[in-house]
């Protein structure tokens, strides 16, 4: 009687921790197509509130200075300065210099890649024509 009691214990234990591993696999997928949809049409405002609602620290504040700079205008003006002095957009030059680089290198990988299978192939036809 005690062995079946224990057996029915130990399956509701079992089904009870599948079910909140499943609840919490759930919600994290869940989270993760809530985050990819946000992202996916730019709603940065919504997905940034949820990223940090998931991640961040519920006691940490947004600042209100930052190198110097006040109030959420001031400190947007230094971020887009800042990524605007170290990122520059690719011109029409750069983009045919970079397309020559990677013609060059996809060649050589061919070269290597295929020759050395042709001689092979080329050796072995020469033997069997002997």
């Amino acid at each position: 009687m005690s062995l079946v009691v224990n057996d029915n214990r130990l399956q509701c234990k079992y089904k009870y921790k599948l079910a909140i591993k499943e609840a919490a696999a759930e919600s994290n997928r869940s989270f993760n197509d809530d985050l990819h949809y946000k992202m996916c049409t730019k709603d940065d405002r919504a997905f940034w509130k949820s990223w940090r609602k998931k991640y961040c620290s519920h006691s940490v504040k947004c600042t209100n200075v930052l190198n110097g700079h006040y109030g959420d205008v001031d400190i947007c003006n230094a971020f887009t300065e800042y990524f605007q002095s170290v990122y520059r957009p690719n011109t029409a030059d750069a983009d045919l210099h970079m397309k020559g680089r990677l013609t060059i290198v996809l060649h050589r990988k061919l070269v290597t890649a295929v020759v050395p299978s042709l001689l092979t192939l080329m050796t072995f036809n020469a033997t069997l024509i002997r």
